[in-house]
């Protein structure tokens, strides 16, 4: 079966704006547009649904392991539109929604050529990380293939998507995050937002 993996950066704390965090990124990333782009009535439960969890077993939030876990419930994510303006995706974030959609931008094959150049194909594998995809509102990052590992709750996540999957999962996070590219977008975004914390994982 094949795979898809996300590497990049997120955070954990509340945002205030929704579009201001956007704004950077388009400015970031040089963004012209966003593709794919969609939005749920409320935030991503997507770690409840892999974890088959129950939500008669409690009333509200609870904590398991190291994940914090929410009642199931309210509508799948609907589709707003491809080819939409950076604009229109801002619209659709507020507190209670979950949006997310790829980016489009030069700098995709940039990345592309980054890695390529920098992480041994026997490291990389067939994975490229080739597609900018941001994601705003609420959201669990984990990763799920042959086990759950489960990353973080995150208000925020800008990662870099791809089909394929590295031959050395480890040894390709430790190299991708020390391209001086992906440094100097990082450095970028985090002058205007603060730290941001890595992550990585891939999915069946």
């Amino acid at each position: 079966m094949s795979l898809e993996g996300l590497v990049g950066f997120y955070l954990d704390r509340d945002i205030q704006s929704p579009g201001t965090v956007v704004r950077v990124v388009e400015q970031v990333l040089a963004a012209t547009g966003m593709s794919q782009v969609y939005r749920s009535d409320g935030p991503d439960n997507s770690w409840n649904e892999a974890n088959d969890f129950d939500p008669r077993e409690v009333p509200g939030a609870v904590i398991s392991g190291s994940a914090v876990v929410y009642p199931v419930g309210g509508p799948a994510s609907v589709e707003i539109g491809w080819d939409v303006p950076v604009d229109q995706f801002i619209l659709a974030c507020n507190p209670d929604h979950y949006v997310w959609g790829f980016i489009q931008t030069p700098r995709a094959a940039e990345v592309a050529a980054a890695v390529a150049a920098s992480i041994d194909e026997r490291i990389r594998g067939d994975f490229r990380a080739d597609s900018p995809m941001i994601n705003m509102g609420w959201h669990d990052l984990f990763e799920r293939h042959q086990e759950l590992k489960f990353i973080a709750r995150a208000s925020f996540s800008i990662g870099f998507w791809g089909y394929g999957s590295p031959l050395n999962w480890e040894g390709f996070k430790k190299l991708f995050f020390e391209i001086p590219l992906i440094n100097i977008i990082r450095a970028d975004l985090e002058a205007e937002l603060g730290p941001l914390k890595e992550f990585g994982y891939w999915h069946d």
